[in-house]
């Protein structure tokens, strides 16, 4: 989409450019396999589902997802999610590649091995999942290429987004290094698992079913009355702005006050009340405390390290590091319940924005749930609406 790797694969026009797998031959060497054209491609993932060879990933759920968009008559045969499985390792207790090996390798190797161990990054993604597991030399596998886009094309963020860019040799050391990372950290958390007496198959008969339920919802997408939601969204703009005006109005004498004391960076003169900027928690702190004489009941983190290592009282925490937050406000008064207010207004606008702006390209919302969800194994939110 606008010449960047999509990761939307709802979107009309979405399509494969590229594709790798690796395998083990029958020796038991690593074999790789690498193409970025289309009929190459299409025939190979047709083969797959012919011949059902069992396909290990890393992120079943968009993996799936593509697959359900653009072969959605096929039937693949999803064997495992290293994403799941590194997951499961995680929560089981299981030792990370670096102890394990120390462990279980003879004294002689303790020096080597100890320069080898694992930076144990968390998070799901491959490259976490292989820091954990893997050893260093399997480990930053994107990096090359990533480099090689900020040195020759001054991209120094979001890189998987410009993929696209590189030269074929980049493009296709930067598949296979994701599938051979992807193969190497298969074996080893099959291995781990199985060192933990711990069999993951019942786990994943539920969690493929679960994928296929939520790639299948995220791909079908909410249909969303726009024109209704546009009446709330006016509707809700006039009650922030109506109780933005019942904090001004209260505040008149107050903020000349603060203007006067605290002129800053307020252009015309004399100094007028509407300068005030509500969102601004150190003009809300001169506001309420140095204009109004009122103090909050509650302080901010750094105010409550100042209390617990004896440096503040709660007192002196309470008048440097006052706390805005929204759950802090009450604490400040009928002002700090009408600043309250205006913010739980302004948190369901900026929702409803969000799903307007996400269901315009084709009417419907397309909300992603990460199916490999959190360390409690509950489902958590993805990417977020743009």
């Amino acid at each position: 989409c606008n010449g960047l790797a999509e990761y939307r694969y709802w979107r009309q026009g979405f399509q494969i450019d590229s594709i790798a797998a690796s395998w083990r031959d029958e020796s038991g060497a690593m074999r790789s396999w690498f193409s970025n054209k289309d009929k190459e491609i299409d025939g190979f993932i047709r083969r797959l589902a012919e011949t059902q060879k069992p396909l290990v990933v890393h992120n079943l759920s968009f993996e799936l997802g593509v697959f359900l968009k653009l072969y959605p008559g096929l039937q693949f045969n999803w064997a495992s999610d290293t994403m799941r499985l590194a997951q499961l390792l995680d929560n089981t207790g299981g030792l990370h590649w670096s102890e394990t090996v120390i462990k279980t390798a003879d004294d002689i190797m303790d020096e080597l091995l100890d320069d080898e161990k694992a930076s144990g990054r968390s998070g799901l993604g491959l490259e976490a999942c292989a820091s954990r597991y893997l050893p260093k030399i399997a480990q930053n596998h994107k990096s090359v290429a990533h480099t090689w886009l900020t040195e020759n094309k001054g991209i120094t963020k979001n890189h998987g987004q410009h993929l696209h860019l590189l030269p074929y040799e980049q493009l296709k050391q930067y598949n296979i290094a994701d599938t051979e990372t992807t193969l190497l950290l298969y074996e080893e958390l099959t291995e781990q698992l199985k060192l933990l007496e711990f069999d993951p198959a019942q786990d994943w008969c539920l969690y493929r079913n679960r994928v296929a339920l939520m790639s299948a919802a995220y791909l079908r997408g909410l249909k969303i009355d726009r024109e209704a939601l546009k009446a709330e969204i006016y509707k809700v703009h006039a009650e922030v702005q109506e109780v933005l005006s019942e904090f001004l109005n209260a505040t008149v004498d107050a903020r000349r006050d603060w203007a006067s004391k605290f002129p800053g960076k307020i252009k015309s003169r004399p100094t007028q009340p509407d300068h005030f900027n509500i969102g601004s928690n150190t003009q809300l702190k001169q506001l309420f405390i140095d204009c109004l004489g009122v103090v909050g009941g509650r302080t901010t983190k750094t105010g409550q390290s100042k209390i617990d290592a004896k440096q503040l009282t709660a007192d002196q925490a309470a008048l440097q590091y006052p706390s805005f937050q929204s759950k802090h406000l009450s604490t400040w008064g009928p002002l700090g319940e009408i600043l309250y207010k205006r913010r739980k207004l302004l948190l369901v606008l900026q929702q409803m924005l969000g799903v307007l702006m996400g269901s315009q390209e084709n009417g419907r919302l397309h909300p992603e749930v990460r199916a490999s969800g959190t360390q409690t194994n509950r489902v958590a939110g993805g990417k977020g609406i743009e």
